[in-house]
């Protein structure tokens, strides 16, 4: 898909699922926490979560979590700045804290129904984000200067410069 000149697919590489256990299905557990940097093999490419893991790479969609057993609480602590193409939250109530999440082709931040996903990372970028699904975003940090995105949601439009914690 990367480079193929689609509308809305520029830098996008692939779809990426946490995965806190290596090559055994699943995520890592009912509460997978850990770093996301830039180093730590944490993402898996099978949505089992039973292929290799390998380290972040710019312009992935990331998927929370691998599997069906991080069904708990975590965290997932953001170190650095991660160019991302989408944002989605599965399983489990999941926060993301810390570092700066880059949006590099537009996207989605989708929630599954009954879940909640906070984010405490700052989002960056100059692409279109929209929020899909019907589960519960909180946006908790601020960019540090006026953010032109706008987050689209299926009943409300905000921009986020009205989005204060």
């Amino acid at each position: 898909m990367a480079g193929d000149g689609a509308c809305g697919t520029e830098g996008f590489s692939a779809n990426v699922y946490w995965d806190t256990n290596g090559t055994t299905t699943g995520a890592g557990g009912t509460s997978p926490s850990g770093t996301w940097d830039a180093a730590t093999a944490r993402w898996n490419t099978s949505s089992a979560g039973t292929g290799a893991v390998a380290a972040w790479a710019a312009g992935n969609a990331a998927f929370f979590s691998a599997g069906t057993d991080a069904t708990g609480t975590y965290t997932v602590t953001v170190a650095g700045t991660h160019s991302i193409a989408g944002l989605t939250f599965e399983d489990g109530a999941v926060t993301l804290d810390g570092g700066t999440l880059n949006w590099t082709t537009a996207g989605n931040i989708s929630v599954a129904a009954s879940r909640t996903a906070i984010i405490n990372s700052v989002l960056s970028g100059s692409v279109a984000v929209a929020k899909t699904s019907t589960g519960t975003l909180r946006l908790a940090a601020q960019p540090p200067t006026p953010c032109q995105r706008t987050l689209q949601s299926r009943r409300a439009l905000w921009n986020w410069q009205n989005l204060r914690a």
